[in-house]
């Protein structure tokens, strides 16, 4: 009986879902507050001074790895993992750049880094996941995100990786001391990106922080390529190529150095001539994005160390969620209305201008599609980081998805997100130029 009841519940709920709209109301407002952030702007003024940081992630073992939906847990062999953090201030400035070495961020964990950190809503933070599919699991208590890959939700390794970043944020202030920061971008036409759909965006962004002395304070690296080196059939911790990339960089200037995702969202890795080796292969791949790096960082000239910076913080609305059109149209309703159960509708945008490079974080995965060409206003290179401060799942172009193309199957809020994060003016980049 009991079986029954449960079954025509089943069935009632499937029902319901696949010819009932759960659509949100029409119109909504932006918050003047999510997951501890707040709209901002702020320009800098006087002395630069910087100070950056490294701190070993330790996690309860043999816990979820998030990846992929086939769950799999750690078998207690992986590799150490890290936080770095970057504390910049300048006047009325003060901002930081976090990278974790996980798959996303979600905004319940940024807003605990948040409090934690004693992070004021007045100032700038642009947290980031180095988007490894091989990370720490369970760091999101959502029900669909930890059946879609982060795996179960695990509070203990969540507050893991809060610590970690809030010790790292703290060594990061308490280092602080006059810098000098130089920032440059380039088109790497023959780096390992490759796109597994539509435009690859192949720039390399770069930033450089040295002390009055000219001694390394920490560098940035911008590059969009999924970090999925290490296969899903290898149950151990690892932070894939961008890890290996950090480090061969920190071995050669003994400062941290935050490897980022750019535009990757539908960026792979090129598989011609590297190491059958999971791990041989990750150490290859990092050391060619280290190298081109430090290429690029020898090259950018450091600005006067009076030049202003600038960051900021926008909290947008976003979009009715809407099941995507590859979806088979009697699933597609119930898709969407899952999607508007569980979807949130407002998302955090921040923006960090350096001399000669403006980063823009985006809470998801940019496709290549929409990277912009050129420069802004003052002759700064504008790149993406993607999978910063919160996840709102892939952006796609409005044309690719009302086509039905790119990596239109895996967003979440329709044709109208790209707009809705401001990107929508960024048309395809044609290559070569």
């Amino acid at each position: 009986m009991v079986m029954r009841a449960a079954l025509l519940g089943l069935l009632a709920a499937i029902l319901a879902l696949s010819t009932i709209s759960f659509a949100h109301q029409a119109s909504v407002s932006a918050p003047l507050l999510l997951h501890g952030r707040a709209p901002l702007t702020q320009v800098g003024s006087g002395e630069l001074r910087v100070g950056a940081a490294r701190v070993e992630l330790h996690v309860p073992p043999r816990g979820p790895i998030a990846g992929y939906p086939a769950w799999r847990r750690d078998d207690g062999h992986g590799e150490p993992l890290f936080v770095r953090a970057l504390a910049i201030e300048q006047g009325p400035l003060s901002a930081l750049l976090v990278s974790l070495p996980l798959l996303m961020v979600s905004g319940p964990l940024e807003e605990a880094i948040v409090q934690r950190a004693s992070i004021s809503p007045a100032s700038c933070a642009l947290i980031a996941a180095t988007h490894t599919h091989s990370g720490p699991g369970g760091t999101w208590d959502d029900l669909l995100v930890e059946i879609g890959g982060n795996g179960l939700y695990s509070r203990e390794r969540a507050d893991a990786v809060v610590q970690a970043a809030v010790d790292a944020i703290a060594q990061a202030r308490a280092s602080l001391k006059p810098a000098r920061v130089a920032g440059a971008s380039d088109r790497w036409a023959d780096g390992p990106a490759v796109a597994r759909s539509g435009e690859l965006d192949p720039s390399l962004g770069v930033a450089r922080f040295v002390d009055a002395d000219g001694r390394p304070i920490a560098s940035v690296v911008i590059y969009g390529m999924h970090a999925t080196v290490i296969p899903r059939s290898v149950h151990h911790l690892s932070g894939d190529w961008p890890e290996a990339a950090a480090q061969q960089l920190e071995r050669s200037s003994g400062a941290p150095a935050l490897v980022l995702q750019g535009a990757g969202g539908n960026a792979t890795f090129s598989r011609e001539g590297i190491a059958a080796d999971p791990q041989r292969a990750v150490e290859q791949i990092g050391a060619r994005v280290a190298t081109a790096a430090a290429r690029e960082l020898s090259g950018a000239p450091l600005a006067e160390t009076t030049q202003p910076l600038s960051c900021g913080t926008k909290i947008v609305v976003l979009p009715e969620p809407r099941a995507a059109l590859s979806v088979a149209w009697p699933l597609r309703r119930a898709a969407g209305n899952l999607l508007r159960i569980f979807a949130e509708r407002a998302a955090v945008a921040s923006s960090l201008t350096l001399p000669g490079l403006a980063l823009r974080g985006i809470p998801g995965e940019p496709t290549g599609a929409l990277a912009h060409a050129g420069r802004g206003p003052d002759n700064r290179a504008e790149i993406f980081v993607g999978l910063a401060d919160g996840y709102v799942g892939y952006v796609e172009s409005a044309e690719h998805w009302t086509l039905a193309e790119g990596e239109s199957a895996r967003t979440w809020y329709g044709p109208a997100l790209a707009a809705a994060l401001g990107l929508e003016s960024a048309a395809p980049r044609e290559m070569g130029k």
